[in-house]
């Protein structure tokens, strides 16, 4: 009897252990896909990390094109304003004379 209550704990023991192997075999294949989404995911959140340090980029020399266009609109009006300054005392010269 108790060779047949040994072979029963046994038995059990086996069935157990092959349970638990299969849930680690599930566990281990979650944790491989798991672990290929975080690969998938890092790469992805890297290449937005470029993207969005190349549009920052862009738009600093975009920033810097717009200055310099300011500065030269801004130079061209001084320099319009001085010669029709020039043009109006060569007018009254004129006028003068």
């Amino acid at each position: 009897m108790k060779h047949n209550n040994n072979e029963s704990k046994i038995d059990f023991q086996v069935e157990e252990i092959a349970s638990l192997t299969g849930q680690l075999d599930i566990k281990t294949k979650e944790a491989k896909a798991k672990a290929q989404k975080i690969v998938q995911m890092t790469k992805l959140l890297d290449d937005q990390k470029f993207a969005t340090n190349e549009a920052a980029k862009d738009n600093t020399e975009l920033k810097l094109k717009i200055e310099i266009v300011r500065n030269t609109f801004g130079s061209l009006e001084s320099e319009k304003r001085h010669l029709d300054l020039e043009n109006g005392d060569k007018a009254s010269l004129l006028e003068i004379y």
